[in-house]
């Protein structure tokens, strides 16, 4: 083997092995922690009740909880889901709370949460599954 073919394939070598430690070094950091986020938006969701729907609020507050001290970005729409829960309870402070927290995070995300706060501001409470179980109590059953 000839000098030049030598050094050619010692090249291509150390190219391959310098590119194969480059790929290995930047594997990609975790972006966002999701928890069981998925099951617990699927059960509430398949059957909405109280149950349901604490153990989801529990899951977004473990999300929380979890990004901030991995130091991780809270996921998209994570904080302003809190805030609607809690503005479904009528804590309409804490809401607007993890509303601007939704803000400051994804500022993309202002268009749609203002909305949400000047709801809350002014302590409009409308949502569908509220009535269904005021309407629930008021006749003992669920009307659809």
């Amino acid at each position: 083997m000839s000098k030049s073919r030598y050094f050619l394939s010692i090249s291509y070598l150390s190219l391959l092995v310098l590119l194969s430690i480059g790929c290995i070094s930047s594997a990609p950091r975790i972006k966002y922690y999701w928890g069981d986020y998925s099951n617990t938006l699927y059960k509430w969701t398949k059957c909405p009740n109280e149950e349901t729907l604490l153990d989801h609020w529990e899951m977004l507050e473990k999300i929380i909880a979890y990004s901030d001290k991995r130091n991780y970005r809270v996921p998209p729409g994570v904080y302003a889901e809190l805030g609607y829960i809690y503005y479904m309870h009528n804590h309409n402070d804490e809401a607007i709370k993890f509303y601007k927290m939704e803000i400051t995070t994804y500022p993309e995300s202002k268009t749609l949460v203002q909305i949400l706060i000047k709801k809350a501001e002014e302590n409009e409470l409308n949502i569908p599954y509220v009535k269904k179980e005021k309407e629930k109590k008021k006749t003992g059953f669920r009307k659809n």
